[in-house]
């Protein structure tokens, strides 16, 4: 996992990880995609040098047969 989950204690493992544009508010569209397994990233290999974009990342779990959101775990993260 690339980040801890400060709510392991109290709601369990991530469930689902998933983008969001920066600001996290609305859908992500680009060049990252999100393992929905493993929640690792990847990018495509076939972008012009220089690529450099900012996203949003958000993990949630189950908490009581509920999704919880567990918050924005990474706003602004950069890719390049």
């Amino acid at each position: 996992m690339i980040f801890p989950n400060e709510f392991n204690a109290d709601c369990g493992s991530f469930t689902t990880c998933y983008l969001k544009a920066l600001g996290c508010v609305d859908a992500y569209v680009g060049n990252v995609i999100m393992n929905p397994v493993t929640f690792a990233l990847s990018s495509a290999q076939n972008i012009d040098p220089g690529y450099d974009e900012l996203l949003c990342v958000v993990c949630e779990n189950l908490v009581n047969g509920n999704i919880g959101n567990t918050g924005t775990m990474g706003n602004s993260w950069r890719v390049y």
